[in-house]
């Protein structure tokens, strides 16, 4: 009763074929939100790292 019609790609004019731009834009937005937040982690690691060798390596003899 209710099928949903299936249109093969390749049988749709060329223009039709390409997806729409907003879903490019879409998935280029997530990509980018993904790598700022793995860029944030990485950095708070880094510093973290940092400072725990400096505090590591600047402690007084005993």
């Amino acid at each position: 009763m209710f099928v949903k019609k299936v249109t093969c790609r390749e049988r749709l004019p060329e223009k039709a074929q390409l997806s729409k731009y907003y879903e490019m834009d879409g998935a280029l937005r997530a990509y980018a939100n993904r790598m700022a937040v793995l860029g944030l982690v990485c950095g708070v690691l880094a510093i973290t790292a940092l400072g725990l060798f400096a505090y590591v390596r600047l402690q007084p003899r005993s």
